[in-house]
């Protein structure tokens, strides 16, 4: 591994090989930026330096995801076999960055004030938006108006909420990874924005743990669109990365809002969880009041989120 200090809190950190498996801490990261908070994430976009976060399949990785393979070799073949379609490697990158963008683009168009989250495993969740907040997707564009990701996979279009905007109860739909421990089957209650209930069949303790690193952790700071027909969620694999598991599911996270505008949330962590299914269906109402249909189970519901709009 390689390390190259840059300007403020910018780093980079360079692996190949089985250099990987020496660094368990650092996410099996074969080339990769790494940006140890907010701060550094702002330098890198005003200078409009192009960088990503890509995952290099290490044999420690590869056994954690296929533990009923035969061996460390055998769990690498597959590993190396399932990136191939979870990281679009035979698609049109550029086409798939467009039409992140453009959904992107259209849903900050319809100046949403609200999001509706409903399935048939119990989730039940409004989601208040700040008025005119920006949707984003990993698509940005350097100095040269070049295009670019910042990470790869990516299927999401996300946003920042309200701090105070979350009601009701939601139900993951996937494991979550936190300090090195798996938390599955947990759900969380949100008053006023606020986690104030929560259970969990495995893992409660690092759940709460989670919750109670500082005030801003019960609340949550990402909402993001997700179909659950990407090729990530179709391999139906848990990846124990997040940078995999976020894109196979539309997901919440607690903690940090991207966003520093009024009424977004701080906090010193930002923990991705999955909530997406194939029976999720997601509601939006407009600042006029419309209601607009964005996904019907676990699909967009057009390609052009503004398409969609009934009074």
């Amino acid at each position: 591994m390689t390390r190259q200090k840059k300007a403020g809190a910018l780093e980079v950190l360079t692996c190949f090989g089985d250099e990987i498996d020496n660094h368990k801490d650092e996410t099996y990261k074969l080339i990769w930026i790494y940006v140890p908070d907010l701060e550094g994430e702002s330098q890198l976009k005003m200078l409009h330096i192009p960088w990503v976060l890509a995952s290099f399949p290490s044999s420690e990785w590869a056994v954690k995801v296929f533990h009923s393979a035969r061996d460390e070799g055998e769990a690498l073949e597959l590993m190396w076999d399932v990136l191939e379609k979870a990281l679009r490697l035979d698609e049109d990158w550029q086409e798939h960055a467009y039409n992140l963008q453009n959904k992107a683009q259209g849903l900050t168009k319809l100046d949403l004030k609200q999001l509706h989250f409903k399935n048939r495993l119990g989730t039940d969740l409004k989601i208040d938006l700040p008025s005119g907040e920006k949707w984003m997707s990993c698509t940005h564009k350097d100095a040269h108006g070049n295009v670019y990701l910042t990470n790869i996979p990516t299927e999401e279009v996300f946003v920042s909420p309200l701090k105070l905007g979350a009601s009701g109860v939601v139900h993951a739909t996937k494991p979550m990874v936190y300090a090195g421990e798996t938390i599955e089957g947990f759900w969380l209650r949100f008053e006023q924005g606020k986690a104030v209930e929560y259970d969990a069949d495995k893992g409660l303790d690092a759940l709460e743990s989670l919750l109670e690193s500082d005030e801003g952790a019960k609340y949550l700071g990402e909402v993001a669109l997700v179909p659950h027909s990407t090729s990530i969620s179709q391999l139906g694999i848990t990846w124990f990365d997040t940078s995999f598991d976020e894109n196979a599911s539309c997901h919440l996270a607690l903690g940090y809002a991207y966003s520093s505008g009024d009424g977004a949330n701080k906090s010193s962590i930002h923990q991705d969880f999955m909530i997406g299914s194939e029976c999720m269906d997601v509601m939006g109402i407009t600042q006029s009041g419309e209601s607009v249909v964005l996904f019907k189970n676990g699909e967009w519901v057009q390609a052009d989120p503004l398409q969609q709009t009934s009074s």
